[in-house]
């Protein structure tokens, strides 16, 4: 049986984002899974992601709760499991554009090499 994708905005990829990222966010890894943080805390106060999180909730990613302080979210091991993904994604991103950085520097200085080289005279 094929497993039904779930389709993730870049707005909800920030808030899932927010969440594993967040200053009271106390664990790592899938111990994150049920660890409710304040839901200002995914959001940034921001209303557009306030709105990303209200889909993340519909789509089963995130958990929201109100608490007696206020509202607190926390992420399920599907929204966990998404987020990881997305970082992982992001950091493989990152390590292949410093790789062709890398490869282009390495190419402009063989070529200034070459053309050190072809500038000098042999003398015997």
């Amino acid at each position: 049986m094929k497993e039904a994708t779930i389709k993730v905005t870049e707005k909800e990829k920030q808030v899932l984002q927010n969440i594993v990222n967040s200053e009271f966010m106390a664990v790592s890894g899938e111990d994150m899974v049920g660890v409710p943080i304040w839901s200002w805390s995914a959001t940034n106060r921001s209303r557009s992601l306030a709105g990303a999180l209200g889909s993340l909730t519909k789509k089963n990613l995130v958990v929201s709760k109100v608490e007696k302080e206020g509202r607190t979210v926390f992420l399920t091991k599907a929204g966990f499991d998404i987020a990881m993904a997305d970082a992982v994604s992001d950091a493989v991103s990152k390590i292949d554009a410093e790789a062709a950085a890398k490869a282009e520097a390495e190419e402009v200085e063989i070529a200034e090499i070459e053309a050190i080289e072809a500038d000098v005279e042999v003398v015997s």
